[in-house]
């Protein structure tokens, strides 16, 4: 960070911007975003900076829950194509098997029948 700031100071670059992760020493973790832009003197040189912290813990939580559901519901949709697909296929073989059958089964009828007739 020290780097970031002597640019901010040199004027190389005007703003930076990152997230800090804390911890409170008790389990409970923090997320901060942090914005640090250079205050300008009047003879145009950076004099100070100013940095800006602003809590995103809340956002943090809601966009890990949001992923978290979203994983949930592709796995879901995968699962329901890979259904829908099995039940294609066995549609499509019920028939095949229906088409194959029924005129077997009405040879099998005429032979027997004419086996007996003749």
């Amino acid at each position: 960070m020290e780097l970031a700031e002597s640019k901010l100071f040199s004027g190389e670059i005007e703003s930076e911007m990152y997230t800090v992760e804390l911890n409170d020493g008790k389990g409970n973790r923090f997320f901060h975003d942090v914005k640090k832009l250079p205050i300008i003197g009047d003879d145009g040189i950076p004099e100070m900076i100013l940095s800006v912290a602003t809590d995103i813990t809340e956002i943090h939580s809601k966009n890990r829950e949001l992923n978290e559901s979203l994983e949930n519901l592709q796995m879901a949709r995968d699962q329901l194509l890979e259904q829908e697909k099995w039940a294609a296929i066995g549609a499509f073989v019920a028939g095949i098997a229906h088409d194959v059958n029924t005129p077997l089964g009405s040879s099998i009828t005429i032979n027997s029948h004419a086996k007996k007739n003749t």
